[in-house]
């Protein structure tokens, strides 16, 4: 199977590329607002604004596939129906 045909019969692949491909030219740009101190995210551990923005690009393409347990926001409910759960690092995976 080729990576264009994975790509042609998944959701989640396309909704991860195109998250990806936002996040590469967005955090390449290294703004100070990546940098900033937020709370302690569901995973313990202090969120800064790069954590934040990788959690809302992902969630923008993914939760009407599945709901998402993400280390900074914990548990966010799909949009559709689905029973399914995407576990989410956002940013480092960590």
């Amino acid at each position: 199977m080729t990576y264009s045909s994975l790509l042609a019969q998944s959701e989640f692949l396309n909704g991860c590329v195109r998250a990806g491909g936002r996040l590469a030219k967005i955090l390449a740009k290294r703004g100070q607002e990546m940098f900033v101190r937020h709370s302690r995210g569901a995973g313990g551990d202090i969120s800064i604004g790069a954590d934040l923005l990788c959690e809302g690009e992902f969630c923008n393409e993914l939760l009407a596939i599945a709901s998402i347990d993400s280390e900074e926001s914990g548990l966010i409910k799909c949009s559709g129906q689905s029973s399914d759960i995407i576990v989410l690092d956002p940013l480092d995976g960590s």
